[in-house]
């Protein structure tokens, strides 16, 4: 039970936003409100990327195709068959029969209209890269054929166009000016729902689109008729929403405050593995100037201090699992051979003394923004072997800005693969050489660059295998734990576990029981 103290103070948020929140049963209004705390500005990822933002977009726009995670093979979507006709060139065949949410019929045009602006150089977009780094144009063969060259052999290509290339619909965007309003001001789409209004103050409206033609169960017509999406600026006051009727789902609940919630019936908790891991980056390539980390026995008794088992099960979300690699079983490429060593404190003084640091060292630890807790026990575990951990919780720009310079000596982050469930995008997110990389291991880049291109999947198990066993071998990266998406819900809702969506969540998958 939550105290009468903190439902008091709950409840002081909760009255600045009764009047704006419909109180009805929802169910039978076939009505479902969301909330999260930070706001929505726009239905598309391409100009605002964030989680929110994805679960928004998957649901309002298609992809030529989607990664199915039960099979872990792509399926059609707007595309019902595609091959390769070149080692650079794919071909899709379009599906007939799709509208747009405003009636015009899906074209070709849309399709390659959509392609061609991505890589357009005078395109600005956050992560404009992932696109222009890979693709060269798209071109009409005729009503139902596009062809799509690349700028060279890309192992997760397919990936990148399932997971993150939604198409637009070329009548509408060629309006704008500015094609981020298009977004903003008249986001029409061929998903299962569409947009009857956005703003980041009261929220996204979405209704089911009753024309919406599923292709497949990987990407099903919406069940519920209705669904509000609400910015609501902290944690208390969601949960203070949650118990007084004024929402129905909450995502990414802390492990203490679900289980206070769901100690109620009248309210359940469902957990979704989806892709995010908790990790602990150490210095090795010694950036930072702290030279006790550049000693890989260091390195392994820091892994020795850590508990992680009893991370997953006191601290973690439920349900969290201790993988062995950054990675979790869905993603292509998810494969090691050997494991971090086991929790052992007297084997971690041993090493430590061994290194000259018998009486432990001083180290600078950084959260980034979701793993403050857990930092905050790892700190604790260190103490025991005799480091002296320094925990700093930072925001992502704070973070972020550190680690450019090369001044993070430990990190505690989280790292959801970017969205994309295919190792590449994790193994070119740590070992690049970049300003992220803290290893700069001259053997894991040269795998991770032959990995990039190879599009047999037993030859990229074995690379990415590698991979993470001299990860494992050196101690430059540990994986703590998977951070599980937790919701926190009325009984009378269902939530699929089996995506891998952003946030874990697919709207159109949500059903009442």
């Amino acid at each position: 039970m939550i105290s009468t103290i903190k439902l008091l103070a709950l409840g002081a948020g909760a009255a600045v936003l009764a009047a704006a929140l419909p109180a009805e049963a929802q169910k039978a209004q076939d009505a479902l409100r969301v909330a999260y705390t930070d706001p929505i500005s726009t239905t598309n990822g391409f100009f605002d990327p964030k989680p929110e933002t994805a679960a928004v977009q998957r649901a309002v726009y298609s992809t030529l195709i989607v990664y199915d995670p039960t099979t872990r093979t792509f399926k059609p979507d707007l595309a019902t068959a595609w091959k390769r006709v070149g080692p650079t060139t794919l071909e899709f065949t379009l599906r007939q029969g799709v509208t747009w949410h405003d009636g015009t019929p899906f074209t070709a045009d849309d399709v390659v209209d959509t392609f061609n602006w991505l890589v357009d150089p005078k395109t600005r977009l956050r992560f404009g890269f992932i696109y222009t780094s890979r693709f060269a144009k798209a071109e009409k063969v005729d009503d139902r054929t596009v062809r799509v060259e690349e700028k060279g052999v890309f192992a997760d290509d397919l990936m990148t166009i399932a997971v993150n290339l939604t198409i637009f619909p070329k009548h509408v965007i060629d309006t704008f000016a500015n094609k981020a309003d298009f977004a903003r001001e008249k986001p029409i789409g061929t998903g299962p729902y569409k947009v009857v209004s956005i703003s980041p103050s009261t929220g996204v409206k979405l209704v089911k689109f009753d024309k919406y033609v599923s292709p497949g169960p990987w990407r099903p017509a919406a069940s519920i008729s209705k669904i509000d999406i609400l910015p609501i600026p902290d944690l208390q006051t969601e949960m203070a929403q949650l118990m007084t009727g004024g929402i129905d789902l909450m995502h990414d609940v802390p492990r203490d405050q679900a289980l206070q919630i769901v100690s109620n019936p009248d309210y359940k908790m469902t957990v979704a593995q989806g892709l995010n891991v908790f990790y602990m980056n150490m210095d090795a390539a010694g950036r930072s100037g702290n030279k006790a980390l550049t000693d890989v026995r260091v390195r392994k008794a820091l892994e020795m201090a850590v508990d992680r088992q009893a991370l997953a099960k006191n601290v973690a979300p439920p349900g969290a699992t201790t993988p062995n690699a950054i990675c979790v079983p869905v993603m292509i490429g998810c494969a090691v051979s050997n494991a971090p060593p086991a929790h052992d404190v007297a084997g971690a003084k041993k090493l430590l003394a061994e290194a000259g640091y018998p009486n432990g060292f001083d180290v600078d630890m950084v959260s980034n923004p979701g793993g403050e807790q857990i930092s905050e026990a790892i700190a604790g575990q260190l103490r025991e072997a005799g480091v002296r951990a320094k925990v700093e919780h930072l925001t992502f720009a704070g973070y972020r800005a550190r680690q450019v310079a090369g001044k993070l000596e430990l990190l505690i982050g989280n790292w959801d693969a970017g969205g994309t469930p295919d190792e590449a995008s994790t193994v070119n997110f740590f070992w690049d050489g970049g300003a992220r990389d803290y290893a700069r291991d001259k053997e894991i880049l040269k795998l991770g660059e032959e990995a990039t291109r190879e599009r047999d999947a037993e030859k990229r198990d074995a690379l990415y295998r590698k991979i993470f066993d001299i990860n494992n071998e050196k101690a430059y990266d540990l994986p703590l734990t998977t951070f599980p998406a937790v919701f926190v819900h009325t009984k009378d809702l269902k939530v699929e576990t089996d995506t891998i969506g952003a946030l874990a969540v697919d709207y159109a998958r949500l059903q009442w029981q």
